[in-house]
Formats: structure tokens, C-alpha cells, sequence
């Protein structure tokens, strides 16, 4: 088994191949998480997303990229009822998180929100295509394309080689070709919230499989605990009956859509969403309860 590692976008990222002849094509994996995060990322100041963040109003011209990436939003906006919606920069800052996550202190004074005092939604923003592609982001309106970018980039590495067998593991958002060591698929643990135990594990096959929960990146503020995950519905960190849910899809960016508005929604409306689209899901309740899709299969299903 060959593996390289690094570090981008906040987090470590892992590549695996079995075939040994393909060690420089996982090289590209670097290159290419380094580019997505150079173009997406809110915490770099020249990146493109911290551009268009700064212009409020005006209708800007944006990469190709940025273009496919929003237009992606806006299918995963309005299928997900507005649940998943990356315009709550504003209202994450307030919460607390406004620097890259490693840095961050409990009980930092709040930023304040957005500029025109209103509370805009991902529908407020104007995509325009043709051949420069353009758009005008309203005044007050900022974006956060942590989660989703880095779905987007592990789909681009396994667009940029389509033939090699191989897994991508980026901070748990994992997606794998091909059979694996052992001919069967990859095998893939599902982690408890908490602590370093295993709740399940499952084999995937030329699929993406990604957690979402609210017990890792988590920080006080008045007493409080916040978390990373901002429901849009109420501009406030989120506080429901699901601590983490897991989701496999065919990519990364609609396991990682998909499993953070499931926890979103809450167990009853989650576990519809999941199963209204045939969608594999794993939730874990404040509880401490595990409860699956009808189609789930692991080892404890």
C-alpha cells in the first residue's frame, strides 16, 4: 500500500493506493487540495473567496471554478428546503468561530453581522454564466465554503485521475476507487462522536462516505457551547436531537452536503430526507442512540 499525507484546508488529508507504479499521480492530490484552498478558503486574504466576500454588491467577475462550485450550491440550496445555505458567515463569526479553527479561543468577542442589517440567504446571490462568469453577491452577504470546498476538492483529485484505484481520506470526508487491498472494497470505520471507538464500519465502492457532527469543533461563548454547523433557520449554532450523522454518496461534495443538513434537520426529518432519495445515513443521537436508513449496510445492520 502506497500513502502520502499533508495538511490543507485545516485538516489532514491522507491518500492510499495499492498499485505502487502510481505514487507521483497521488503527488497531484497535494497540488490540487492546495489550489482549492487557495480559491476558497475564508481564512487566506488573496484567496477568491475572500475577494468576493469584500464585494458586497457589485457584480464581479469569478474563475470557472467559483462558478461550478456555487452553481453546485444552489441545486443543494434548494434541495435541501434552504437547510444547507454557506451565506451564514456572518452569523458563524458571531458565534465565535472567525479565525481558522486551531487558533480560536473560547469566550473572543463576537464579530457583528451582516453589513445591511439584514439576514441573507445563499437565494439572495445572482449567478451569471457566459464567457467570463459573473456574480453579484448582495451588501452583507458572505460565504463560507469550508465543508463543501473540501468535498469539491477530493472530487477534483478523483476527476484528475480517473484511473487510479485509490482512497482520500480528508479529515474523516472519504472517498475511494477501485477494490482495495483486499479485493473487496474499502473498508471504512464509522467513529463514535466521542473518543476513539468504532459504532460501525462499511465497505465502499467507487463512492464517498462523510461525518458531520456538532462534538468535535466546538468552543464556549457566555457559558455556552457553539458549534461549527449554523442552522440558517435560526442564525444560531445547532441545538437539535442528532449529535452526528454519516452519509455515503456517490461523491464527496453531496456526502458532505448531505450529511450536514441531515443533522440539521433532526432525526425524524434527516432520516426522511435520506431515504425519500434511496441516500445510505447513519445517525447518532444526543442519546447516544444509532439509527439507520432502511438501505444502510454495515456491521450493524
Amino acid at each position: 500500500m502506497t500513502t502520502i499525507e499533508f495538511r490543507a484546508m485545516n485538516t489532514d488529508v491522507r491518500v492510499l493506493t495499492s498499485e505502487w507504479t502510481e505514487t507521483s499521480s497521488l503527488m497531484l492530490v497535494e497540488r490540487l487540495f492546495n489550489q482549492v484552498e487557495h480559491r476558497f478558503s475564508r481564512f487566506l486574504p488573496d484567496s477568491e473567496l475572500a475577494r468576493l466576500n469584500k464585494a458586497g454588491g457589485e457584480i464581479v467577475p469569478i474563475s470557472d471554478d467559483m462558478h461550478r462550485l456555487l452553481t453546485a450550491c444552489a441545486v443543494f440550496h434548494r434541495e435541501t428546503g434552504r437547510v444547507f445555505d454557506p451565506a451564514i458567515l456572518p452569523a458563524l463569526e458571531a458565534a465565535g468561530y472567525d479565525r481558522s479553527f486551531e487558533l480560536l479561543q473560547d469566550e473572543q468577542s463576537a464579530r457583528a453581522g451582516s453589513a445591511d442589517g439584514k439576514n441573507h440567504t445563499f437565494a439572495d446571490l445572482t449567478l451569471g454564466a457566459g464567457e467570463r462568469p459573473v456574480v453579484r453577491v448582495p451588501l452583507g452577504l458572505r460565504l463560507d465554503l469550508g465543508g463543501v470546498g473540501k468535498g469539491f476538492a477530493i472530487d477534483e483529485a478523483f476527476d484528475a485521475l480517473p484511473d487510479v484505484a485509490m482512497l482520500v481520506d480528508a479529515g474523516g470526508d472519504i472517498r475511494a476507487r477501485g477494490n482495495g487491498p483486499d479485493g473487496n472494497g474499502w473498508l471504512v470505520s464509522v467513529a463514535a462522536p466521542f473518543g476513539d471507538r468504532e459504532i460501525d464500519h462499511v465497505r465502499i465502492h467507487d463512492e464517498a462516505i462523510a461525518t458531520s457532527t456538532t462534538a468535535r469543533r466546538r468552543w464556549v461563548r457566555s457559558a455556552l457551547w457553539n458549534n461549527h454547523l449554523i442552522d440558517p433557520r435560526t442564525g444560531q449554532s445547532v441545538k437539535n436531537d442528532v449529535i452526528a450523522v454519516s452519509v455515503i454518496c456517490r461523491t464527496a461534495i453531496k456526502a458532505d452536503v448531505y450529511a450536514k443538513s441531515a443533522l440539521i434537520m433532526g432525526i425524524d426529518r434527516g432520516l426522511g430526507f435520506l431515504q425519500e432519495r434511496q441516500i445510505r445515513g447513519l445517525f447518532v443521537t444526543n442519546e447516544g442512540k444509532v439509527v439507520v436508513t432502511e438501505n444502510w449496510q454495515g456491521g450493524i445492520s
